[in-house]
């Protein structure tokens, strides 16, 4: 009996737009790792290769001052870690490729710790 063959992909870094991105492929997500500035058209181009990759998220860690831009385009904010940039709090958000990715069994408990990351 012959098991179904998965290709293996192996983890990269690639630049979008001067954007670096991690491809995790083990999680099967896309994580936003550095960037000093970010616009619409480059996040949308993000978002497609995500979607080509199969990747079921993608993730980020983000100053206050590129929320907007994020949520604008159909990011979640899932957190906050104060200090994480020299001092000045990181807004952890996520977009869900595969709506399968969103759901949370425990929704009171993940209001809450938004809700304290956000004070």
């Amino acid at each position: 009996m012959q098991g179904k063959i998965e290709k293996v992909y192996k983890n990269r870094y690639e630049d979008v737009n001067g954007v670096r991105i991690l491809f995790d492929f083990i999680n099967k997500r896309i994580k936003i790792v550095n960037f000093s500035n970010i616009s619409v058209n480059t996040l949308s181009k993000i978002i497609n290769i995500s979607i080509e990759n199969n990747v079921g998220k993608i993730i980020c860690n983000c100053k206050e001052e590129y929320v907007n831009i994020f949520i604008g385009l159909g990011f979640v904010v899932e957190g906050k870690i104060r200090g994480f940039f020299r001092g000045k709090d990181a807004i952890c958000l996520s977009y869900f490729v595969d709506d399968k990715r969103k759901i949370n069994k425990n929704k009171v408990k993940q209001d809450l710790i938004i809700k304290d990351c956000l004070q």
